[in-house]
């Protein structure tokens, strides 16, 4: 059974991209042009990852704190053009596992979510990730 992503940001180019990697590993990619559409989505589909185009439209601390506090079992891998977001500064410390530079590098995506998706599927650590406690 392959492992459900889903991808926010506008770049149609890279979301192709980012499929093409991730079909050979095994994932399947939903996309979508905001959290709150990921949010959405997440409602009818359960996925392990989120990943983020910093790059696309305007995303804010509060959407990305604000998206953990509701789906804690939910990791986020953002990726970026650009090496400095100091409007994301709190968001990139607290609630993004992994930020990834662009061009995207297929092995390190691919390990990134293999390891995101391995953690997830240890009983304790997703039981952790549920409860009050921050993992």
């Amino acid at each position: 059974m392959a492992s459900k992503l889903i991808f926010v940001g506008s770049e149609i180019y890279l979301s192709d991209e980012i499929k093409s990697i991730l079909d050979e590993g095994g994932y399947e990619i939903e996309s979508c042009e905001s959290i709150e559409d990921a949010t959405q989505k997440l409602d009818r589909t359960w996925s392990s990852v989120l990943l983020i185009d910093l790059d696309g439209k305007e995303i804010t601390n509060r959407q990305i704190r604000d998206f953990r506090r509701s789906h804690k079992g939910v990791q986020i891998v953002a990726f970026s053009s650009r090496t400095y977001h100091p409007e994301l500064k709190e968001s990139l410390k607290e609630d993004v596992c992994a930020c990834l530079g662009k061009p995207l590098n297929a092995d390190e995506l691919v390990y990134w979510l293999n390891s995101i998706t391995e953690a997830n599927t240890n009983p304790m650590i997703t039981a952790l990730k549920e409860s009050s406690f921050d993992v």
